[in-house]
């Protein structure tokens, strides 16, 4: 997802990495990953401000099946 932050016109880009996990060991690439957490599917949902940013979680969920 792509969007301009309109108070200082900065682009900003949110990749989701969806998945199950098998383990509770995390490792992340720091250069690539700001942030990560895991989170339920519903409470992913609360985390988006914007309906259409919940809208592509809910196909990613449904996809994901």
């Amino acid at each position: 997802m792509e969007y301009t932050i309109s108070e200082t016109n900065n682009r900003k880009q949110v990749i989701l990495f969806l998945g199950t996990p098998t383990s509770n060991s995390v490792t992340i690439q720091k250069s690539e990953i700001a942030v990560y957490k895991w989170v339920t599917f519903t409470d992913a949902l609360n985390l988006f401000k914007y309906e259409d940013h919940k809208q592509v979680l809910k196909q990613a969920h449904e996809f994901l099946g």
